[in-house]
């Protein structure tokens, strides 16, 4: 029972990893030998260096797929000469899995992520990064058909089988320019030519000698874009398409790309002729592509031929765009190679077996039904394409300038100029030689008179063209106005001025010094200078107080006339015990306030003594000393009996608070007056009554 579960869980579990591979993988891990049409396809390539750049190669992240993917080898540039575009049919990091997996039994070389996947994954990773999974000498099981000879690079996409197998998505610009900067660099390492038999998709594996099955790239991979950007990562940004049939003029190598790259092994031999289709403007040395055998990069130096008058092309013409056809040493004889569709040849013999130069050999034969004859003119001598030249009149020391504009089809025929002029006198004043892509030409007139001048045009084979020629007369030039002061007495006459601008300038005369203000009262008409004695009537001044602090001060008085007045302030009285003896005396106090303190009842008896100092009061106090306003009177016209003091005369009975404010005698002065008033009184009352009686009796005798 056991063996059946088992075999049970393998039939499962190898059902399931069929399902969960990608798409594009190639079921067969076994690396098949790739079977061509003619050998002959494949240019031979050597391993010496180039003496073009090379171009430099992406950054790139190692992380190396399952063996079972891969096997090991030591390939070269002669054992590589195909590249392999796939798309991956899943996301970036599934498809890395997955050539990790020992199941999966596949591996592509290179993995490129895809920003415009239908893959969220992918955006954890940079648009265009690259990772590569097997070296590229080693052999990856990538494409069944070509696996021994190629190098697989896989695009992180998915084509809908639904949909005519159109991109979901798209093929990011970031993924595309990667990509041919990896394409670029290992088609210089290994010297594979670009051209689309060599740079192909997994689908075209039929059409190289194998059976696919598989779709990618699919319709969408943009192959001219994808191209253009191999080639300028190549270095390669003047190439243009030719039509010309040209001889061999010395034997020359054939080189698979131009710029000196390692020749394929092969010559053209003097006085073959090949159709060239494609010029390279590669400086030092420049190169045309011809049809040499069926490769589709052989180049040459344009050194080395010449351009036929006319001649007779044949051309495959072949019912299947990707077919061949056989090529002869003779009538029916050996086969020597294939050609490809669209591929021409210079004829030499028509026939049921055209006859063609073909590979360095004297000719070649391909049955004429699949060929078709073209005659072949040269073109006409071109003209100056797109020159500005300079006007026919000019000025001495002006510059001529012949502006250079050619267009990209114009610079297809016309490689370089050459421009010479003469001088009036007949010295030759230019002879200069220059290429199409050239700034504009330019030279300075140092001679007046006619100039003759002529410039010819040189296409890519070196033919002369129509030149073109004409004439500037050069004037001398009318003196421009000179501005300045023409007058001589001026202190800057100018010598060479002639028109007068105004400008002049002359010395000044003396000047009269004085008063220049019409205002004063010395102003000197005749003054041109002011010396600073102007004068001016005064104003009547304005008497009165100048004083701000004064009450009477005057805001207009410009004269201080002594008037000023301002306020009399009382003196603030100062409390405060004002007896010396006293234990608590102050020196500054003016009216004492009853604070005073004794320190002993002796001292005390020198010190005030509080009560009413009126004798003739009720409440009289023979011991006080210091009146305290207690005072009170029997009802007469000294004063209420009520003892107030307030309406009592002063001449009697004095202010209740003077003995606050005067000496202690003074204070003892009128209460020894007022205790003594009674009996003076009464004395003088006697007095008066006895001077009454004495003058009554004195009348009565």
């Amino acid at each position: 029972m056991r063996q059946p579960v088992v075999l049970a869980i393998l039939l499962l579990t190898s059902i399931f990893m069929s399902f969960s591979q990608p798409y594009d993988s190639d079921e067969s891990n076994y690396s098949a030998e790739l079977v061509f049409p003619s050998s002959n396809l494949v240019p031979s390539k050597s391993p010496s260096s180039s003496a073009m750049a090379e171009p430099s190669k992406p950054s790139v992240i190692w992380d190396e797929a399952h063996s079972n993917g891969w096997s090991d080898s030591s390939r070269d540039s002669n054992e590589i000469y195909r590249i392999i575009i796939h798309v991956t049919q899943g996301s970036y990091s599934g498809t890395i899995s997955w050539f990790n997996n020992p199941d999966a039994g596949v591996a592509a070389h290179y993995v490129i992520n895809n920003h415009d996947a239908p893959y969220s994954s992918n955006q954890n990773s940079q648009d265009g990064k690259i990772t590569q999974m097997v070296k590229d000498e080693d052999i990856g099981y990538h494409d069944a058909n070509a696996n021994a000879h190629s190098i697989g690079i896989e695009h992180s996409a998915y084509i809908d089988p639904n949909n005519g197998y159109h991109v979901q998505g798209n093929f990011s610009t970031a993924m595309y320019q990667e990509s041919a900067k990896l394409v670029a660099w290992l088609t210089f390492r290994y010297n594979i030519p670009v051209d689309r038999h060599f740079i192909v998709g997994h689908s075209e594996d039929e059409h190289i000698g194998g059976t696919s099955s598989h779709q990618d790239p699919g319709p969408d991979w943009n192959w001219s874009y994808y191209f253009d950007l191999i080639e300028f990562h190549r270095g390669r940004i003047h190439y243009f398409p030719l039509d010309r049939v040209v001889e061999i003029t010395q034997d020359t190598l054939i080189h698979s790309t131009p710029l000196h790259s390692p020749s394929q092994g092969l010559q053209a031999n003097v006085g073959e002729q090949y159709h060239a289709v494609e010029f390279c403007y590669c400086q030092p040395t420049n190169f045309v592509r011809i049809w040499f055998n069926s490769s589709e990069s052989a180049w040459v130096n344009t050194n080395h031929v010449r351009q036929v008058t006319s001649t007779t092309l044949v051309e495959t013409n072949l019912a299947d765009e990707y077919g061949w056809l056989n090529v002869r040493d003779s009538a029916g004889g050996n086969d020597l190679g294939n050609l490809f569709n669209g591929q021409s040849f210079v004829m030499v013999q028509s026939g049921t077996w055209s006859e063609y130069w073909y590979q360095g050999r004297p000719t070649a034969f391909s049955h004429s039904d699949y060929l078709t004859e073209r005659s072949w003119v040269a073109p006409a001598p071109q003209t100056a394409p797109n020159v500005t030249t300079p006007p026919e009149n000019m000025t001495l020391g002006e510059v001529a300038v012949w502006g250079l504009h050619p267009t990209l089809e114009e610079m297809m025929y016309q490689q370089y100029y050459s421009l010479s002029m003469f001088r009036p006198s007949g010295s030759e004043a230019l002879n200069e030689t220059f290429y199409t892509n050239s700034n504009n030409k330019s030279h300075y007139l140092d001679e007046a008179g006619e100039w003759s001048w002529e410039m010819t045009f040189f296409d890519v084979l070196g033919i002369a063209g129509v030149p073109l020629s004409g004439t500037i007369e050069v004037a001398e030039p009318i003196p421009e106005d000179v501005l300045g002061c023409t007058n001589e007495s001026a202190l800057n006459f100018n010598i060479n001025a002639t028109v007068d601008d105004g400008s002049c300038e002359f010395p000044s005369p003396p000047p009269i010094v004085g008063c220049m203000d019409e205002n004063a009262t010395n102003f000197d008409l005749n003054a041109t200078e002011d010396d600073g004695t102007c004068e001016y009537p005064l104003p009547s001044p304005v008497l009165g107080c100048m004083d701000e602090n004064a009450t009477n001060f005057d805001l207009n008085a410009t004269e201080d006339d002594g008037t000023c007045e301002y306020p009399q302030l009382e003196p603030v009285p100062v409390l405060g015990c004002t007896y010396a003896n006293a234990t608590n005396f102050v020196t500054n106090a003016t009216v004492d306030d009853g604070s005073c303190t004794f320190s002993s009842a002796e001292d005390s008896k020198s010190g005030p003594v509080y009560g009413c100092t009126y004798a003739f009061a009720t409440n009289y106090d023979a011991n006080a000393t210091f009146d305290d306003g207690s005072c009170e009177f029997y009802e007469s016209n000294l004063g209420p009996v009520d003892g107030s003091t307030e309406q009592v005369d002063e001449e009697f009975t004095g202010d209740a608070s003077l003995g606050q404010d005067e000496s202690e005698s003074e204070s003892n002065d009128f209460k020894e007056i007022f205790s003594t008033m009674p009996l003076i009184f009464l004395i003088s009352m006697l007095v008066l009554g006895l001077l009454v009686t004495i003058m009554a009796l004195t009348f009565r005798d």
